[in-house]
């Protein structure tokens, strides 16, 4: 049985969680719904949906027996080169869900992906229609977008910014109008009459 540890030296081919602060967390066994039992026995709410990777439960019958069958069919179709039966069809719900203006639907494997993705696409459009100087994207503090530089360069954390900043670009930021704990001095409207006063503030300083 492995052992879960921040320091990948303390056992031998453990997995690696850097930034966790913890030295070990529970081994889970099996899951079902919205729980989890870890190999002591121990039953855990999955409060989170596995950071909301999971909002139709563990153990869903028909999800794994659709994945079943695709795995017996192949595994895996590079996009540039192929697609597949399974691809169209989930383009095409995908599609139909969004509604009008967006026929189009680009896959990827996971959040922080599809935020640099996005960036990605921003940045193109705004090359490819004659504005080549638009490079910045303004970002809300606090907030979350991945672990990836790209999707961390848009991240509202100060302490991901010095510690990653050298070797990424920091994009401008500006406060998120959260209710939950607004600063001392503010209430819920005038706070958001703050933020959308920085926002523009934001907007004038970057220029182009």
């Amino acid at each position: 049985m492995s052992t879960l540890s921040t320091h990948p030296k303390s056992v031998s081919g453990g997995a690696f969680y850097a930034g966790r602060g913890v030295t070990k967390t529970p081994i889970i066994s099996y899951a079902k719904g919205i729980f989890f039992w870890d190999t002591n026995g121990k039953r855990y709410l999955d409060g989170s949906s596995g950071a909301v990777a999971a909002n139709i439960g563990h153990g869903n019958e028909r999800v794994r027996e659709a994945m079943i069958e695709q795995a017996k069919r192949f595994s895996y179709v590079v996009r540039t080169a192929f697609t597949s039966e399974a691809t169209e069809t989930l383009c095409r719900v995908i599609s139909e869900l969004a509604g009008p203006g967006f026929e189009q639907t680009f896959l990827v494997s996971g959040g922080s992906e599809a935020v640099e993705s996005t960036l990605k696409l921003a940045r193109q459009y705004a090359v490819v229609t004659g504005q080549p100087k638009r490079s910045k994207i303004l970002a809300r503090i606090p907030g979350y977008h991945g672990s990836t530089l790209g999707a961390a360069a848009v991240t509202g954390d100060p302490d991901r910014d010095q510690m990653f900043g050298p070797i990424m670009r920091v994009m401008p930021k500006v406060p998120a109008p959260l209710c939950y704990r607004t600063p001392t001095g503010y209430d819920a409207q005038s706070y958001a009459d703050h933020c959308a006063d920085e926002l523009e503030r934001q907007i004038l300083a970057e220029g182009e």
